[in-house]
């Protein structure tokens, strides 16, 4: 069974909000989306979390009929697509958000994460957290107690780019609910600095997610490995 693709995403967030935000209706109706975001939108509201600042973020939401989705906040931008391609080739997300900001005040950021996620379910009859434990954390039964067995499991590893890039890579039972049968895999890469990326920067680092995702799986779950390629 292939990866199923859950999201990938990129976020901007900004070192301080902007004072005043247009109104998400017009904001969006005034942009030429260039073909990327198709007619017709959706609009909503809901609200994002801000870890660094323990807050709860109000966001603006259009999303589209090919599953593209731009959140505009006070204190971030989001450009996701969820339409579960299995690779990045012709990613329109740099682009996307390039065109969001071209629009918008100019502002000084935090950072930009770049982030990709996706899952694989177990074919075995077993848990994902059994499956973790055998073949990612390499945990046997004669570690479990006497009349205990395993019900949770994860990893996490980070790597840096040769562009300063950090990426942190998460494998994961699906919610950490101790029942599933899917494995969550995610691969979060961070550029800190004042401004945006550039597109051909943000683009490589949704190839370099994507290497780092394949790895995982041709490293720990090689059986799912060969439909996700790059």
């Amino acid at each position: 069974m292939s990866i199923q693709t859950l999201d990938t995403n990129i976020i901007a967030v900004l070192a301080e909000p902007w004072a005043l935000l247009p109104s998400p209706n017009s904001f969006f109706e005034s942009l030429d989306f260039e073909d990327i975001l198709r007619q017709p939108f959706r609009y909503s509201q809901n609200a994002s979390i801000d870890v660094a600042r323990s807050v709860a973020v109000p966001m603006s939401v259009v999303e589209s009929s090919n599953q593209l989705s731009v959140n505009l906040g006070q204190l971030r931008v989001e450009v996701h697509d969820q339409s579960a391609q299995p690779t990045i080739t012709g990613s329109v997300l740099p682009d996307l958000l390039h065109l969001v900001f071209a629009k918008l005040p100019p502002v000084r950021l935090l950072a930009v994460g770049v982030n990709l996620e996706g899952q694989v379910s177990t074919t075995d009859g077993m848990t994902a957290a059994r499956e973790i434990g055998d073949k990612v954390l390499k945990v046997s039964t004669h570690f479990e107690a006497q009349g205990l067995h395993l019900v949770a499991g994860s990893a996490r590893y980070g790597m840096q780019g040769q562009d300063g890039t950090t990426y942190t890579v998460s494998i994961e039972p699906r919610f950490n609910a101790p029942d599933t049968r899917n494995v969550w895999l995610a691969c979060n890469g961070s550029i800190e600095g004042p401004e945006l990326p550039d597109r051909v920067r943000l683009m490589s680092a949704l190839r370099e997610g994507y290497a780092m995702l394949s790895h995982a799986l041709e490293t720990f779950f090689p059986e799912y490995s060969e439909s996700y390629e790059k």
